[in-house]
């Protein structure tokens, strides 16, 4: 490991090493900084340009023109200069339904329905996709969402013309494929100008390392696979907070704590397949939702809250290390369900305390779960009367 000094400790070790010589005391201190003073300089010099150039070729640190370099060298890849950003307006796109119809009027259970994001939409020549669940709760006749360009060279779009999608009606839970002529329309209200920016560092740094991986022959599903023979392991997942080829391998458990057995065991696993890397511990953040519903039908209510929360484990059981706890996507859940007239996340508690009602951030070591010591009172319900 290359160990950098200031010019304080390089003038500090020659005078311990001077006075392990017995030279030190044989001149005054004024004569002997007057005389090595040039050299420590000189010294400290070397010093900086050693750790310029260590960080400047190493892949998890170089940026710029030495991260270009770094990845042309060693992945033989380019930076991508025209990338398709996202194009923020929440009002620029919505899915719409014909004639004034509402969600209830279209669904076999008169509840609402949910279109995924990822729907590709295009005016017969070039094409965006939405980021965003269209969530149509049973009143609502229209659903605004985000979209995204898919090329870099899409030109300015002009309103309205957006009106293409790949929607599959059948694999949309919920929408009574029965009704003659059902039909779910879309269009942009607003000009679509796509813009594009340059392949950030991190993002450059990021798809280097996993094209060095891919052709290291790297296989993160036959690791998987691998701890799962061990009987407890879900899934594991890659931290490059280590420099190239040092990822921490992170495995995640359906037990709140990884056994000393299992983590020993997961090691030497790992090992074989990704020399030089280690198993981290997750952090449990132990979490508890208050939900306010206002149902349709209150003789199922029962029935209501354990789909809704059978829905937000599910949905948590997606996250992973470093996932944010999305309340907006809880919302749209519960908002979901054909018997919720309204409801909301109106509280949560994070390990035992409140946190604030918006969506709430991980660390790249933890992971949002149910917490499993209340099991009962993890998601709790206030039906309103």
């Amino acid at each position: 490991m290359i160990v950098y000094k200031t010019q304080a400790e390089i003038e500090r070790d020659i005078t311990d090493d001077l006075t392990t010589l017995g030279i030190y005391d044989m001149f005054s201190a004024p004569i002997l900084s007057t005389t090595f003073a040039p050299f420590v300089g000189k010294l400290e010099e070397v010093n900086n340009m050693v750790k310029r150039i260590d960080l400047q070729t190493r892949l998890s640190t170089a940026s710029g023109d030495d991260l270009d370099y770094r990845a042309l060298e060693t992945a033989g890849i380019e930076r991508i200069s025209l990338l398709p950003s996202e194009d923020l307006t929440y009002s620029n796109f919505h899915f719409y339904l014909p004639d004034g119809k509402t969600a209830a009027e279209i669904t076999s259970t008169g509840g609402g329905f949910t279109i995924p994001s990822g729907v590709v939409i295009d005016n017969g020549a070039f094409y965006f996709e939405t980021l965003d669940a269209a969530v149509f709760a049973p009143g609502a006749n229209a659903v605004y969402v985000r979209v995204r360009s898919t090329a870099p060279d899409t030109p300015t779009i002009g309103v309205g013309e957006l009106t293409n999608h790949n929607l599959v009606y059948s694999a949309i839970a919920n929408l009574d494929t029965s009704i003659p002529n059902l039909s779910i329309l879309c269009k942009n209200d607003v000009e679509i100008i796509p813009t594009t920016y340059e392949e950030t560092d991190d993002e450059f740094r990021y798809r280097t390392i996993e094209t060095i991986r891919g052709r290291s022959g790297i296989n993160e599903s036959t690791l998987r696979s691998k701890l799962r023979e061990i009987g407890v392991v879900e899934y594991v997942q890659h931290n490059d907070y280590y420099g190239l080829g040092r990822a921490g391998i992170e495995v995640v458990t359906n037990q709140q704590t990884v056994p000393d057995p299992i983590l020993v065991s997961s090691n030497e696993i790992v090992k074989e397949i990704y020399p030089g890397n280690r198993v981290i511990k997750p952090i449990y953040l132990m979490t508890k939702l208050v939900i306010d519903i206002d149902v349709i039908d209150k003789s199922t209510l029962d029935d209501t809250k354990v789909a809704i929360k059978d829905e937000i484990i599910a949905h948590m059981d997606d996250y992973r290390l470093g996932s944010m706890l999305n309340l907006d996507q809880i919302n749209a859940i519960v908002q979901a369900n054909t018997n919720v007239r309204d409801g909301d996340c109106v509280c949560v508690y994070i390990n035992g305390y409140k946190a604030t009602l918006t969506n709430q951030i991980s660390q790249s070591d933890e992971k949002f779960v149910l917490d499993v010591d209340d099991e009962e009172n993890n998601v709790v319900f206030a039906v309103k009367a």
